[in-house]
């Protein structure tokens, strides 16, 4: 190719020359991007060039000469999660970067669902453990402070060695639930006798063996290659060799439960190096050996020189001592996390994220014991949440005396309920100052009778450092809005009162002596020999009169908000009117027949 450059750089240059300066301004983006708009020659490169695509033409894009052609696509409609600005309607602002806030894109996907493990075998629920138990006891006695129960609860479901599991087999519709089968040293729960048994020889094969690894040849023959768990990184031998296939069931069994045995038998690695096959060799060398601990008398200890057959003697000798079954298995939290490959783990697992999200069965289970603890629980607030403390709510009654600082402290909680127990002595020591107390206010002295409050029930401290000021609960304002007003024959008998002459007649003297008078005692102790005296009119008026008074004036049994603590109600005595003329005509009943 002939070299087109000019000698003179004033020289034009030829015309099959290539000028690479045209290149500047030329862009891959559309005429209406950011990099087009930036390039002052853009738009220029079309209209200089000849052909049939450059001169002016009419305006195909917002920046070009000539009328704006009209869209003339329909509107689409936009989404309805889609934000303001998205496909109509006004759009955002832009930031300071000049860019839109983004709506969630499709990969924004929301929240995960909650969907814990449902087993199809076992069913789980939990109880507090003892020490533990003990232990919160004590604590929330020691300071006396209100908790939810739902809080409590949960506090025992954040560390396994707090509660105890109960395990159930799920029973079929219309059915009873099988019994469990329980492993006889540490309660480890199993569908089935036979993985109750595996457990055992897994892990505590110790309590009936005694173990010892004895010398033994190494396996004669010609080995290419050795398998390998691809999961647990064992090797497992050759395919010929004659106790591959056992050596095989035993890993699966005690290795890998959960696994079928389908799947670890396709995973098998298969392994050439000579250094593999060699090392599979060496540890042939050495064989574990079982002899069984129990022994009859007058026989050998039996000894097993395989795992297999240590399990058959376990299976049908000692299987009353391995396994038992049981309607429900009560099983440690801390066992149950020492074996996480257990279908009884993985209920446990899936019902205690339950309960640590909603504490309903658990609480339940709680509310029981701290009962019989003395503890106090009830329900307060719009939505019912239920409380529980060492102490009992003491309610004041109207006009109840305290001492004048005990009285103001409670006065000033009552102002400002749900303060904080750390900033109450400054603000209390404000609140003295708009209350025109004078003195220094004793810092300790407070705390100490803030504490005597606490304690004795009149003011709740709550989990979150709050206090509360309990209510006044009259107890006597029920009376009279509780007492229904007699009508009719019952308003005239309790007005009326019996004359005397009719109420008592005269009673005739026998023989012509004075008038004998029986007393009560005589006529209640010989009602069971002599015919019943007859009850005079005056004493039927006066016992009905009576019963309508008492009915009226014993108030209906007071409704709660809440639930528990409700003042003790008080024993009402009967009317003095009632009594006065039930007095007064046994009075003139006496000088009448005097």
């Amino acid at each position: 190719m002939p070299d087109s450059t000019p000698k003179d750089p004033n020289e034009e240059p030829k015309k099959d020359s290539v000028d690479l300066s045209d290149l500047q301004s030329f862009s891959f983006g559309t005429q209406w991007t950011a990099a087009s708009k930036s390039s002052p020659d853009s738009g220029k490169s079309r209209s200089s060039k000849g052909g049939p695509r450059g001169g002016d033409r009419p305006g195909r894009r917002p920046g070009g000469s000539g009328p704006a052609r009209k869209d003339r696509r329909p509107p689409r409609a936009p989404r309805p999660d889609a934000p303001a600005g998205e496909h109509g309607g006004e759009r955002p602002p832009r930031d300071q970067g000049g860019r839109r806030p983004r709506g969630r894109g499709r990969h924004d996907s929301p929240r995960a669902p909650f969907h814990p493990y449902e087993s199809p075998v076992f069913d789980v629920c939990f109880y507090p453990e003892d020490n533990c138990f003990s232990a919160i006891i004590k604590a929330m006695r020691g300071n006396h402070m209100t908790y939810e129960l739902f809080q409590v609860a949960k506090l025992f479901m954040e560390k396994p060695d707090r509660f105890i599991a109960s395990v159930t087999r799920k029973a079929a519709e219309g059915q009873k639930p099988e019994r469990v089968s329980i492993c006889a040293i540490d309660n480890m729960p199993f569908a089935s006798d036979e993985e109750a048994i595996a457990h055992a020889m897994a892990h505590h094969a110790e309590e009936f063996f005694n173990i010892e690894e004895v010398e033994v040849e190494a396996p004669t023959g010609n080995f290419q290659f050795v398998n390998r768990c691809p999961f647990t990184k064992e090797l497992l031998g050759p395919p010929n060799y004659h106790k591959y296939e056992a050596a095989l069931r035993n890993h699966h069994r005690t290795r890998l439960p959960n696994m079928s045995f389908e799947k670890l038998q396709s995973s098998i690695e298969t392994v050439r190096e000579e250094e593999v096959i060699a090392a599979w060799l060496e540890s042939q060398k050495k064989a574990t050996r079982y002899t069984a601990k129990e022994v009859a008398e007058g026989e050998e200890a039996k000894v097993f020189d395989s795992v297999e057959e240590a399990m058959i003697f376990l299976r049908t000798t000692l299987k009353a001592k391995v396994v038992k079954q049981v309607n429900y298995a009560r099983v440690s939290g801390n066992v149950l996390e020492q074996y996480k490959d257990t279908e009884a783990y993985k209920a446990m697992d899936g019902e205690r994220q339950r309960q640590q999200r909603f504490p309903l069965d658990a609480a339940n289970a709680i509310r029981g014991r701290m009962r019989r603890e003395k503890f106090s629980i009830y329900k307060k607030g719009a939505k019912g949440i239920t409380y529980v403390c060492a102490t009992k709510r003491n309610f004041r009654s109207p006009g109840q005396v305290m001492s004048p600082d005990l009285d103001r402290i409670i006065r000033f909680i009552e102002a400002n309920q749900l303060t904080k127990a750390k900033d109450m002595p400054a603000a209390y020591q404000e609140w003295l100052k708009s209350e025109g107390v004078e003195g220094e206010m004793d810092e300790k002295k407070v705390v100490r009778d803030l504490h005597w409050l606490i304690a004795d029930g009149y003011i709740s401290h709550f989990e979150d450092d709050t206090l509360f000021a309990q209510p006044v609960l009259d107890t006597g304002s029920a009376k009279p809005s509780s007492k229904a007003k007699p009508s009719g024959e019952k308003a005239k008998a309790e007005t009326a009162v019996p004359a005397p002459e009719a109420a008592a007649p005269e009673a005739k003297p026998a023989d012509g002596g004075e008038a004998a008078e029986a007393p009560a005692e005589s006529v209640a102790a010989e009602a069971g020999a002599k015919p019943e005296v007859p009850e005079t009119e005056a004493e039927k008026q006066i016992s009905a009169a009576s019963a309508e008074e008492t009915s009226a004036v014993e108030p209906p049994e007071a409704k709660s908000t809440e639930t528990s603590d409700s003042a003790e109600s008080v024993e009402k005595p009967a009317p003095a009117s009632v009594s006065e003329n039930a007095e007064g005509a046994d009075a003139e009943e006496k000088s009448e027949k005097d």
